[in-house]
């Protein structure tokens, strides 16, 4: 979305900054604003008027983004709120620095799934001894 956006506000290098920006967006919530920095300054050096309407673009983008594709397609897909996600973000940070940033929810999801999943079990077997 990032490229082509740029591609059609006529910004330079618009498929190198939306590279950046997608490999940036890999680190859920403040990816894209880590590669704002950089393309920014890019930007900056070839154009000012140019990195500032780029600012703007992305600033509009990241709040089409955050409030309607974001949550729809994350909270959908591993069935995490936003407080779970962030969690998940900050402990996988912690122990293993960007790595973690990527990884760091796909495994907190699947360690909720499975806990999730452990406590069902033990509450209908609990259920079905205290009916008995």
């Amino acid at each position: 979305m990032c490229t082509l956006g740029l591609l059609i506000l006529q910004i330079e290098y618009a498929v190198l900054i939306g590279v950046i920006i997608g490999f940036c967006s890999l680190i859920p919530i403040f990816g894209a604003i880590f590669g704002t920095i950089p393309c920014f300054f890019i930007l900056f050096v070839i154009s000012p008027q140019q990195s500032f309407i780029f600012l703007i673009f992305i600033f509009v983008l990241q709040q089409i983004e955050g409030d309607f594709i974001y949550p729809k397609v994350v909270g959908n897909s591993i069935g995490l709120s936003g407080l779970w996600v962030m969690l998940s973000m900050i402990v996988g940070s912690s122990l293993l620095g960007v790595l973690g940033l990527i990884v760091g929810i796909p495994t907190f999801a699947v360690f909720y799934a499975l806990l999730h999943e452990w406590v069902d079990k033990t509450l209908k077997l609990k259920n079905k001894k205290q009916s008995q």
